[in-house]
């Protein structure tokens, strides 16, 4: 998936997916990269700054130029954070793999200055832009909030060990 591997060989997240939540996570995400997923997760961050405009100033492309799908180097951080996503998706037979990757994603964070506050809001705009698309009925969001709620808990556990 292309994110590293963590030095710490503990999970951390206590949440659980169900073969449901899986199945119905992997049904949307195949439905959502049916067309242009660039095009459709701008929408993330579209919602992300518009609920945090003060976060722009950890985002090189936000504070170089405008927010919008003209922007190559924005197109570019949301195909890399959709990369993610997609990995996360894929990955979820290996759920351990998965949290290393997100606890090395909070270490990253972490040297960017980011504050731990804003992977919140990414999920809740992440979850926005899969609705906003699909239209998801409450046990997919569900499963997808199980989704988040497993690369958030890494990512912060990344960051306070940073």
């Amino acid at each position: 998936m292309g994110c590293g591997s963590s030095q710490n060989g503990t999970t951390g997240s206590e949440t659980m997916l169900t073969k449901q939540d899986e199945e119905l996570i992997r049904t949307s995400w195949a439905e959502f990269k049916n067309g242009d997923v660039v095009m459709d997760g701008l929408h993330m961050y579209y919602r992300f700054f518009e609920t945090n405009p003060e976060a722009k100033e950890f985002f090189g492309f936000a504070k170089e130029g405008e927010v919008n799908a003209e922007n190559n180097k924005f197109r570019a951080h949301v195909k890399n954070v959709f990369d993610i996503v997609g990995g996360a998706v894929d990955g979820m037979d290996n759920i351990t793999e998965v949290k290393e990757i997100c606890y090395d994603l909070g270490v990253r964070h972490k040297a960017y200055g980011v504050p731990s506050k804003y992977f919140k809001v990414v999920g809740n705009s992440l979850i926005y832009a899969l609705d906003r698309k699909l239209h998801l009925d409450s046990n997919t969001k569900k499963a997808w909030v199980r989704l988040y709620s497993i690369i958030e808990s890494e990512a912060k556990r990344g960051m306070a060990a940073a």
